[in-house]
C-alpha cells in the first residue's frame, strides 16, 4: 500500500451504504499521511455502516437487496 498525502473519501449514504463496513472504512481513511476529509450524504447512516463488521456478502448481493438503485440484474 503506498500513502497519499490527502485523502477524500465519498460515502454516498442513499446508494452504497451497504457496501461500506469497518474494513473498508479503515482502508480508505488509512491511506492518508497528513488529511482525510470525508463526505456522506447522511452522518448517522455512515455510523451505522462502519460499525458493521465485514461479512462473506458480495456486492452483486447487496445491489440486489436495494431495489431503489434502479438497477437490474
Amino acid at each position: 500500500m503506498i500513502p497519499d498525502d490527502r485523502v477524500i473519501v465519498n460515502v454516498d449514504s442513499l446508494r452504497s451504504a451497504q457496501l461500506v463496513n469497518r474494513r473498508q472504512f479503515y482502508v480508505s481513511i488509512s491511506r492518508a499521511r497528513h488529511d482525510a476529509r470525508i463526505y456522506t450524504g447522511d452522518a448517522e447512516a455512515l455510523r451505522r455502516a462502519v460499525a458493521r463488521e465485514p461479512g462473506k456478502e458480495i456486492a452483486l448481493d447487496a445491489v440486489k437487496q436495494c431495489p431503489t438503485l434502479g438497477m437490474s440484474i
